[in-house]
């Protein structure tokens, strides 16, 4: 006898979470390679990298809001609340990397290392959260956490 799904049905037209976040998460990539893109494509010129860190300081923001969201969030497994906290404090492990060679020019290519990371675990992280997102229903997010997405969305902070 085959073992029954303990997932609870639900309706296929009825929206996910990851479906609110994925393209979020698109348009926040997007950003964030055309912010580094100067850097990463061998510009050495002071005020790309000053733009380069200036958007990782927004960025890390946005990524502290959006962990604040999926704490808040149901019906996620803890393995899966686990390799977003990890994702998360990698992402910052790399972002305060960031700020020790940032400014310095000897270093550009520690920096272009460093960046070309950042854009890669995001985009790891992002997907991850989708992942653990793709089962929860949008209309079972606690008040909080449909507050913060709407703030996500509309690009203010929490």
């Amino acid at each position: 006898m085959a073992a029954a799904s303990i997932a609870p049905l639900v309706a296929r037209d009825t929206p996910m979470t990851a479906d609110a976040l994925a393209p979020l998460h698109e348009q926040w990539l997007a950003a964030v390679r055309k912010a580094f893109d100067p850097v990463l494509l061998g510009s050495r010129a002071i005020r790309d990298r000053w733009t380069a860190l200036r958007h990782l300081g927004q960025v890390t923001e946005r990524l502290e809001q959006e962990r604040w969201m999926i704490d808040r969030t149901p019906g996620l497994a803890p393995s899966s609340r686990a390799r977003i906290e990890n994702g998360f404090n990698a992402l910052q492990r790399v972002r305060e990397q960031v700020g020790k060679v940032g400014g310095r020019a000897a270093s550009h290519g520690s920096l272009v290392y460093l960046l070309a990371h950042f854009v890669d675990m995001l985009a790891d992280w992002y997907a991850t959260i989708e992942h653990a997102a793709a089962r929860v229903p949008l209309n079972e997010l606690p008040t909080k956490a449909l507050a913060a997405l709407s703030q996500l969305e509309s690009g203010n902070g929490r």
